[in-house]
């Protein structure tokens, strides 16, 4: 009878422990569930090492327009070539690992003409080295007014990254347009991984989402905003614990996803008319979704806004919002947390940022789920830097 009740005892410690899922605490200890934050943070950290390592610049001049065929998107998200590209045998020395778009993020907004440079930053994963005959290759879609191929300026050891940038032109008609390129090794062999650009023509001439230079402070055409985290989602990395996630996403993707949403109609049953952003953790127990942003400067009197809540017609949504920033390559903190459920309710929210003015900074959106992720469908309501 003592052994059972020593036994009855401990179960129930253990299952008390096991209880406790903490999300990360306004100090900026992770605790529990917040473990899971603290590990996409570290992928988001190991993405950036890559921006430490050697780069070569490659620049194309634009040349005659290659006859393609034109794909127009339906979305933003990535279009399937009209023609398949070029499929062939990669040597097994010869990989390439797309690592982010360093400008023109995909969906960026160009005027009929206007004149654009596009930088990729691709990763060497294979054992053998690239020379100066290895080439950048268009394969298929619009070639958007770039030169058809150029070679590597250098050449790039394993594990080292190249940043490949061609000149590009926007068409004359609005719409949207897909550039698929590869590389080709110095035998003329196709390497496997395809990348491409994602763009619009629009009637009127804009500055395109890909003008945000790290370390810079951004501009925005509405008084006092600053910056507008729900336009410009896509030049933020989102991971979840599953890996990198696309966006936009796909609704329904079990790994997270992230989307933006035009006068979507939320818990209360009113439409909002800003501009906002959904965001669904990864299909799990206490599933999570972030989004680094590229960095900017914080200035005295910066104040970060948004409305939080759930979707309509997801009665089981239950999440906490966070807020956090990272310093350069240091540890993520949180400026702060907010519960939200389905009660038919919504948050606005006003953060300062005073205590961070002169800093170089990244914003990190996270949305955790709070128990299992069925119809988490967060949304940010205009989440913005506001001055």
């Amino acid at each position: 009878m003592k052994l059972w009740r020593i036994t009855t005892l401990l179960m129930v410690s253990v299952l008390i422990l096991t209880g406790c899922n903490l999300p990360i605490a306004p100090s900026g200890t992770p605790t529990g569930s917040a473990g899971v934050l603290t590990q996409v943070a570290v992928t988001v950290d190991a993405m950036r090492t890559e921006q430490t390592q050697q780069t070569l610049q490659v620049t194309v001049t634009p040349s005659a327009p290659v006859a393609a065929t034109t794909t127009p998107a339906d979305t933003l998200a990535a279009a399937t070539p009209t023609s398949p590209p070029p499929t062939s045998t990669v040597q097994a020395c010869d990989q390439a690992l797309f690592v982010q778009d360093v400008t023109v993020p995909d969906g960026s907004r160009f005027g009929p003409g206007q004149v654009f440079t596009k930088t990729w930053r691709l990763k060497n994963i294979g054992t053998c080295t690239w020379s100066s005959a290895y080439t950048l290759v268009f394969t298929s879609g619009d070639a958007l007014g770039a030169s058809p191929s150029v070679n590597l300026s250098g050449s790039l050891e394993p594990n080292q990254s190249v940043d490949l940038s061609v000149e590009m032109k926007a068409p004359a008609t609005v719409g949207k347009y897909t550039s698929w390129w590869k590389l080709r090794n110095a035998g003329g062999v196709d390497f496997e991984a395809p990348f491409y650009t994602l763009i619009e023509v629009v009637a009127s001439t804009l500055t395109p989402t890909a003008s945000l230079t790290p370390g810079s402070t951004p501009t925005s055409s509405p008084p006092g905003v600053v910056y507008d985290f729900a336009a410009n989602a896509c030049q933020a990395e989102w991971l979840s614990a599953a890996g990198v996630l696309p966006c936009p996403g796909q609704t329904g993707d079990i790994g997270g996803f992230v989307m933006q949403l035009s006068k979507p109609v939320l818990e209360t049953g009113a439409t909002e008319t800003n501009p906002a952003l959904l965001t669904y953790p990864e299909g799990k127990e206490n599933g999570i979704i972030a989004g680094a942003f590229p960095p900017l400067v914080i200035q005295a009197g910066y104040h970060f806004r948004a409305t939080l809540g759930c979707l309509n017609n997801n009665p089981a949504c239950k999440v906490k919002f966070q807020l956090n920033y990272r310093e350069g390559s240091a540890t993520p903190q949180n400026l702060g947390q907010w519960d939200q459920g389905y009660d038919n309710s919504i948050q606005s929210i006003d953060m300062d940022l005073s205590q961070l003015a002169g800093k170089t900074v990244q914003i990190i959106l996270v949305v955790l789920a709070d128990g299992p992720a069925t119809e988490d469908q967060a949304v940010w309501v205009y989440p913005r830097i506001f001055k």
